[in-house]
């Protein structure tokens, strides 16, 4: 079946693993996942440009005035417009709750990532209750980071980085190890062994050529916003930001390591083999 821990972002990194026995339906749920993501963006986007709009028409200012990227659109914008809307408390509950919701749910996904990953590990034997709580507390004691007197400036970095560059970094390598190392081909003939079908051509296409390339254009303007300081951040600020956006690959390189010592010891014993 499918992979236990499957690295996903989102905003967030969601694991998915399949509970039932018999294979999901991978390649349709390949397409309709990136299809659903991307309409509820576009979706989220004009109500946004909507909220954006009625505010600049209250204050007599263009759009590009009241705009406010990350916390600032969510916390003072946002509000601001529902308090001058009619029915603004009732607006307002589910407003926040509405994001609370989100909230939640993204804490599902990262922990279910986390414990997916963990306990695909032989060495980890924790019961799942104790795991979770673990973790939980592990992530709750690095958040207090942002509970600090410069918590803000903290959340803007990893919002900008983390979050963003992170995801793109981490994208373009497993583009790069499915598409390029490990083959199309036998990407496909995995995907047909699972589910009784190859995948389409032009998905192989899109992991291969387009999306490796969208990725790289993203980077090389994430790069040069920074060299050009469009970020409100200090220098040290942007490169603490680009350090722990490359954390992400960390991970990706250790691996790698450890499995080219491991055929590396098994081709010096093989040699030696009497």
């Amino acid at each position: 079946c499918a992979p236990r821990g499957t690295l996903w972002d989102g905003g967030c990194k969601s694991g998915a693993r399949p509970l039932r026995r018999q294979p999901p339906h991978q390649v349709r749920d390949a397409w309709l996942v990136p299809l659903i993501n991307c309409s509820t963006s576009f979706l989220a986007g004009v109500v946004v440009f909507s909220i954006l709009g009625y505010m600049a028409h209250l204050t007599g200012q263009g759009v590009d005035q009241v705009v406010q990227g990350g916390t600032g659109l969510a916390f003072v914008v946002y509000p601001e417009s529902l308090a001058a809307m009619p029915g603004a408390p009732v607006f307002s509950v589910l407003f926040f709750t509405m994001l609370l919701c989100l909230g939640l749910d993204t804490q599902f996904a990262m922990v279910e990532t986390l414990m997916a990953a963990l306990r695909d590990i032989p060495q980890v034997t924790m019961r799942k209750e104790r795991l979770s709580a673990l973790l939980c507390a592990l992530m709750l004691a690095c958040g207090a980071i942002f509970v600090t007197e410069q918590g803000v400036h903290w959340l803007e970095g990893f919002d900008t980085f983390v979050a963003n560059i992170s995801l793109f970094l981490v994208g373009l390598v497993e583009c790069v190890a499915v598409g390029w190392l490990y083959g199309v081909k036998h990407f496909s003939a995995d995907a047909n062994a699972m589910c009784g079908r190859p995948l389409p051509k032009p998905l192989l296409w899109n992991l291969q050529y387009l999306i490796p390339l969208l990725l790289c254009g993203l980077l090389c303007y994430a790069a040069l916003s920074s060299i050009q300081g469009e970020y409100d951040l200090p220098p040290r600020g942007v490169a603490c930001g680009w350090a722990l956006a490359l954390v992400g690959l960390a991970a990706v390189r250790i691996r790698s390591t450890r499995g080219a010592w491991a055929r590396r010891d098994a081709a010096w014993y093989e040699q030696r083999r009497p």
